[in-house]
């Protein structure tokens, strides 16, 4: 695995990573059909190899993975807090009025 906080990552990480990571075959394949709906179809049209595109998606991924797994603890500290969540089966109320 890696983290967004790690400063710098070894040659052997970055070559496992670019293999996991750069053949996406839903990416790949909305490059290949070159969709303006799709991200990597629209970075096709603006140029970007495949490369760079499945590069950036894979960033793209990494991101919003490291953003939710920091934002579902949170989220789950504001709902006990404020009430939302209730009993260890973890059952949500409804706002109260």
């Amino acid at each position: 695995m890696i983290r967004l906080g790690r400063p710098s990552l070894t040659r052997r990480r970055c070559g496992t990573a670019g293999r996991r990571s750069a053949r996406s075959p839903p990416a790949a394949r909305a490059y290949a059909d070159g969709d303006p709906a799709t991200v990597p179809g629209r970075m096709r049209q603006l140029g970007l190899t495949e490369e760079e595109a499945l590069g950036a998606v894979a960033a793209f991924v990494l991101t919003g993975t490291e953003t939710l797994v920091s934002y579902l603890p949170r989220l789950v500290a504001l709902l006990h807090d404020s009430g939302g969540w209730t009993g260890s089966r973890g059952t949500a109320r409804g706002p109260t009025t």
